[in-house]
């Protein structure tokens, strides 16, 4: 018997000044905060991240933003099962090599392009 997800999602403004997370594929990205309180936008390469967005929006609406537990995350790159994962320049999930911020691990193998289900994590850059 499967198991639904759990998930704590928050709601974030779309920023005024970021990619505006609304096209058809812009749903289940990487977001990072903004320029303002309860502000966020697409995460980019290097960004450490808030969690992952759960729709598209466009600028200025709220979209509700996955902080905690197992999401969906569309991918930019191959992955496998237990990847540790971070933004690339669309906001999707890559492979992350310990050299910026991990925001997510995967739970399933995935190739770009496709959605997986991902743990929500925040890992800060090896030192």
């Amino acid at each position: 018997m499967a198991n639904e997800n759990l998930i704590l999602t928050r709601s974030f403004q779309v920023s005024s000044d970021s990619n505006n997370l609304s096209a058809a594929t812009d749903d289940f990205l990487f977001a990072h905060p903004s320029d303002a309180n309860k502000r966020v936008s697409q995460a980019y390469v290097g960004d450490y991240t808030i969690g992952i967005t759960q729709e598209s929006r466009k600028k200025d609406e709220w979209v509700a933003v996955g902080v905690s537990g197992i999401s969906k995350l569309r991918l930019g790159g191959t992955v496998v099962h237990g990847n540790l994962l971070k933004p690339d320049a669309q906001g999707r999930g890559v492979l992350h090599l310990g050299d910026t911020w991990a925001g997510a691990m995967a739970l399933e193998d995935g190739a770009s392009g496709e959605t997986i289900e991902a743990l929500i994590v925040n890992i800060g850059p090896a030192t």
